[in-house]
């Protein structure tokens, strides 16, 4: 399934995942995150994907603008805590 593994080495469940250095923000499109949930559905049950460029994020924290790159563009995907497949 997928999980995280925590401070004392164990494995635990997580909902979300992030995926970073997938696409530049000038490939960000209406369709990315339809592609994003179809992919991540082989993998669990998608409830939601969320698309953050850095660009929202300075917006958001009222930070100076950089160059964009690929890590300014991350991808979080939840999974429902139920099996999907």
């Amino acid at each position: 399934m997928y999980g995280t593994v925590s401070s004392n080495g164990c494995m635990a469940q997580c909902r979300v995942m992030v995926l970073e250095n997938m696409v530049d923000a000038a490939s960000v499109d209406n369709e990315l995150e339809d592609e994003v949930a179809d992919e991540c559905g082989k993998f669990g049950c998608v409830e939601r994907v969320t698309i953050s460029t850095q660009q929202q994020r300075e917006v958001d924290s009222y930070e100076q603008p950089t160059e964009t790159s690929n890590d300014d563009v991350k991808i979080f995907v939840e999974f429902s805590l139920q099996s999907g497949n």
